[in-house]
């Protein structure tokens, strides 16, 4: 799940600046600079969130896929 989060992440950002910078006219090496920072920013901050998902997920995940009556939550 975290890899999947960061390459979502990281394409949509690098997908967002080239656009961002073709409609303003910058110079292709700027664009294209930008562009490959912005994915691997946009891949680090997807894999983190992803990371912490996981946890959130597995943390409240019940072993047998259904939640407990109210008032009988395992500690």
């Amino acid at each position: 799940m975290a890899r999947l989060c960061g390459a979502c992440c990281g394409l949509t950002v690098f997908s967002a600046l080239i656009l961002n910078g073709l409609y303003l006219g910058i110079q292709v090496e700027t664009i294209v600079l930008r562009a490959v920072t912005g994915l691997f920013g946009g891949l680090f901050l997807g894999l983190t969130l992803g990371y912490l998902a996981t946890i959130v997920i597995k943390e409240n995940a019940s072993p047998t896929g259904q939640t407990p009556p109210a008032g009988q939550e395992s500690a």
